[in-house]
């Protein structure tokens, strides 16, 4: 489970990478529509563990050779180490203890906000509830536990006192506030926050959290000034609230954070005021972000392409696998076959004109932390090659690690039979 998680959590920082990427180029200035964006992001990383448990993420085109490797023996069983551990559990137990430090961090982390989310509903549930006509349909509640207005899922919360604010302090605070529990932004900032939490090894999770943060702010002060216009009036209210301790819980949305200083600055510029995204818009960019989502699933998911098998003749006149060696079975990663875990490799190798390997480079591991990528670069250095354009060259394989007998390959027919590779 934890090995997936990660690999999600690789893809994940992909997808927000390429997302960040067309932001900064496209430089959208509704902050509606990047809510929109960011959340789909926020989903899409969520949702990465089940695509590639799944599989059905769009898979890549394989290249021209693909060679299976078997170890014998059931799942579990122990072989000597060909990479020279210490121990023949040695590789096995490194990835155990750091899997292990994933899931407790990830445990912590989860059960910290869990904690902040219990405090903050029993802050909300011995809260004194408001009745007056200017609450209208929003349940807004008073509680002496805070010092200034928060939102919690879909309650207003105002602090002890209120009452002696002026007609216009209530009335922007509760537009504010009514802005949040409108545009779900405490449960958007929830599930950013959950998100953070597996994924916590991404810093890409943590900056998407703090922005869906000051986006929510900004749309809720945007709110603010279409309703008052009073720009000036409502950066002294911030600044006011800012300077009264606000309530400082991730688990709420207090109006004086986060980046009070910039609200100000944008608020008493002459930038207009950003009004909600329409949903056509909203559906175009969730559009848009799909084929990122499916390239970023898709770019280091190769299982299905290790079978895949090609009875074309081949090319004499291109660099090729000639033959291999009839005895690989000790090049299974040790730590793989105690834990029973099959794998693939995508591997780059470089030949000279005289077709000896000068170089290899690994493309692509599934699993990691397992040893497969070691394993397919020694393994490569014993096939022989083939490079008649006189020059230095490079061909790519699949290297296919299986433990059972059910996927069984057969070579291609341009290959010699020089050795056996069973899948």
């Amino acid at each position: 489970m934890i090995p997936l998680v990660l690999e999600a959590a690789a893809r994940s920082l992909l997808l927000g990478l390429c997302v960040w990427l067309v932001l900064a180029a496209l430089r959208p200035g509704n902050p509606y529509l990047q809510k929109t964006v960011w959340l789909g992001v926020v989903l899409a990383s969520l949702a990465m563990p089940v695509l590639l448990w799944s599989d059905v993420a769009p898979s890549i085109e394989a290249p021209s050779y693909v060679v299976s490797l078997s170890a014998s023996g059931a799942p579990g069983a122990t072989v000597g180490s060909w990479i020279g551990i210490m121990s023949d559990h040695g590789p096995v137990r490194l990835t155990q203890v750091a899997g292990g430090i994933y899931a407790l961090v990830m445990l912590a982390l989860l059960v910290r906000f869990a904690t902040g989310l219990i405090r903050m509903w029993r802050v909300r549930r011995s809260a004194l509830m408001v009745r007056a006509p200017w609450t209208g349909a929003d349940d807004v509640r008073v509680s002496a536990e805070l010092f200034g207005p928060a939102t919690f899922g879909s309650t207003i919360l105002l602090p002890a006192g209120f009452e002696e604010w002026s007609g216009a302090k209530l009335a922007a605070v509760l537009c504010h506030e009514r802005s949040h529990v409108r545009q779900w932004d405490c449960y958007v900032l929830w599930l950013a926050r959950v998100h953070a939490c597996v994924f916590w090894i991404n810093p890409l999770a943590w900056m998407i959290q703090r922005r869906l943060a000051a986006l929510a702010e900004t749309t809720s002060d945007d709110a603010v000034v279409s309703e008052t216009g009073d720009r000036p009036a409502y950066a002294e209210l911030l600044l006011e609230i800012a300077s009264a301790r606000p309530a400082v819980s991730n688990v709420i949305t207090a109006m004086a954070r986060p980046n009070v200083s910039r609200r100000i600055e944008r608020i008493i510029s002459d930038e207009p005021p950003a009004a909600p995204a329409k949903r056509w818009h909203k559906a175009l960019s969730i559009a848009l972000l799909v084929p990122v989502v499916a390239v970023s699933a898709a770019t280091l998911q190769m299982p299905r392409l290790a079978l895949a098998q090609t009875n074309e003749p081949a090319d004499l006149s291109k660099p090729r696998l000639v033959s291999w060696p009839p005895d690989q079975e000790s090049y299974y990663p040790a730590a793989a076959k105690v834990a029973g875990r099959e794998g693939v490799v995508r591997i780059a190798i470089t030949l000279d004109s005289n077709a000896h390997v000068i170089g290899t480079r690994v493309l692509d591991e599934q699993p990691t932390m397992l040893g497969f990528a070691q394993a397919a670069e020694e393994l490569v250095q014993t096939f022989e090659y083939a490079n008649p354009t006189g020059q230095t060259a490079e061909i790519s394989i699949f290297v296919k690690f299986a433990l059972s007998e059910s996927s069984k390959w057969t070579p291609p027919v341009h290959a010699p039979s020089g050795g056996q590779l069973g899948g």
